[in-house]
């Protein structure tokens, strides 16, 4: 039935097998299959519960359910499902770290879904709408962190291209100092710290 594109005639098959045989895992995730490509969460979330009762410890039944859940607006069971995917230590941490960042946000938890969009930047940097939830936890002061920052790399750019006195050292293991003559006293407002920039204390002030 599968090789002609019967659909329907082959989920019917499957709905008998899996009625006779409680251990028919072949059977449940084809039928998750075939319900998660037509939406049809209950389905998938059936046979989901139907293969974890065989065996807990495999990861793609606990992904169905989550959808599942998700689709069906069954946040609780989604939030297991996602935190069970961590703990079996699945390749797409930042995707089970992101929904459950979106499921904490919904449930009004902003440091727990801050804590998980996070995790999902951290193994994911890129990760855009991860990205657009961090700036949705944060609310209002995430654009104002953004601008104090876009506001500090452009002064840092311009201590660089304007400065009078550079040090000889190595960068990525000495300080730069990057102000003007006369003002070595106050200490360097920029140093390199490795791969990163610092901005002293106070040198964005006036």
């Amino acid at each position: 039935l599968r090789a002609l594109g019967d659909t329907t005639g082959e989920r019917e098959a499957l709905r008998r097998w899996a009625e006779v045989d409680d251990e028919a895992t072949e059977a449940y995730v084809r039928l998750m299959e075939l319900g998660a490509a037509a939406a049809d969460w209950p389905l998938v979330a059936a046979n989901g519960e139907r293969f974890l009762a065989v065996n807990p410890l495999v990861a793609p039944p606990w992904r169905y359910l989550a959808r599942a859940a998700g689709g069906m607006g069954d946040d609780s069971t989604a939030v297991v499902a996602w935190r069970t995917l961590l703990q079996l230590d699945v390749p797409e941490r930042a995707e089970a770290n992101y929904e459950l960042a979106r499921l904490m946000l919904r449930r009004g938890d902003r440091e727990a879904a801050r804590r998980h969009v996070l995790l999902a930047l951290e193994e994911t940097p890129r990760f855009r709408d991860a990205l657009r939830l961090l700036r949705e936890v944060n609310g209002p002061a995430a654009g104002l962190l953004e601008g104090l920052w876009t506001e500090a790399i452009a002064i840092w750019r311009q201590l660089l291209v304007g400065t009078l006195a550079l040090s000889a050292c190595d960068p990525a293991v000495a300080p730069l100092y990057l102000g003007t003559e006369g003002d070595e006293g106050a200490g360097p407002p920029v140093r390199a710290a490795g791969n990163h920039v610092v901005l002293r204390e106070g040198a964005l002030a006036g």
